[in-house]
């Protein structure tokens, strides 16, 4: 085989390895999303059979299993509520609220198996309720035109499903939200309540100072706030990243012919 037919052996064989690795690393990733979707599923079905909790400070974070049921009575804290950009409903942009509710005063019938006697109802110990969604105001540039949330006062009964965090959208500046002392300048600011590209428990607690359970209430059932409350349900497409796999695979599979046709084609071609 003279030079140029050698070189062209070798950049085909070449490119046909390399479309193999890509193709089947992608099949690979596909079929472990589908393993995070199950496991994902999983976490849903168990958390929805388990009793509902009641949400008490100092409650033993094992009782907090993601997507049960809970409800927390107490007082809405409006001073300390941020909005969470960029989150449409059916079309039309808006906000996310996320409020805390510092928790009544626990009584006997009111408590909770396993939360902690020693708890003081007056420590500030709070939960983050992700209460629903506001529009933005129609024509308003972000930061311009202020966001009310309405937070009745009084004691609120309120109920919904503990989830690990806020959803997030990917935000290229920090991966964890705003920093602490950024944030903690933004509460009582003219134009409204904070507006975070995404919501991070643990920074919030440290802009505020409050003792923050881990995880994050998402409010059900209707509130005299105006908030809209229709959640997505959480992802379960299995079926999608399975098809999205064997794809992949069928490309890689096609490229491994090739390969074979390649090499035959070489080695039984008369020498030259």
């Amino acid at each position: 085989m003279s030079a140029p037919g050698r070189t062209r052996l070798l950049v085909g064989v070449i490119g046909l390895l390399l479309i193999i690795a890509v193709t089947v690393s992608a099949g690979r990733w596909q079929l472990a999303r589908a393993d995070e979707k199950r496991a994902l599923v999983a976490r849903v079905e168990l958390g929805r059979t388990l009793p509902p909790l009641v949400l008490l400070p100092a409650l033993p974070a094992a009782d907090m299993t993601e997507w049960r049921h809970a409800r927390a009575r107490g007082k809405w804290l409006p001073d300390f509520t941020v909005l969470v950009e960029n989150r449409n409903h059916q079309g039309q942009p808006g906000f996310w609220v996320v409020s805390p509710l510092q928790f009544d005063p626990p009584t006997a019938s009111g408590g909770s198996a396993g939360a902690s006697s020693s708890a003081s109802p007056g420590s500030g110990e709070v939960v983050a309720v992700l209460r629903g969604w506001t529009p933005r105001a129609l024509g308003a540039m972000p930061g311009v035109a202020p966001v009310v949330v309405r937070s009745p006062s009084g004691v609120q009964d309120i109920q919904g499903e503990l989830i690990a965090q806020v959803p997030r959208l990917l935000e290229l500046s920090s991966l964890s939200g705003a920093a602490p002392a950024s944030l903690a300048s933004r509460f009582g600011a003219a134009d409204g309540p904070p507006r975070l590209q995404n919501f991070d428990v643990a920074t919030y607690a440290a802009a505020t100072g409050l003792k923050v359970l881990p995880m994050v209430l998402q409010q059900t059932g209707e509130a005299d706030d105006g908030l809209i409350r229709d959640w997505a349900p959480p992802p379960n497409n299995i079926d999608t990243h399975l098809g999205y796999a064997m794809q992949w695979f069928s490309f890689a599979a096609i490229a491994v012919i090739a390969l074979g046709v390649l090499l035959v084609r070489r080695f039984r071609s008369p020498r030259r």
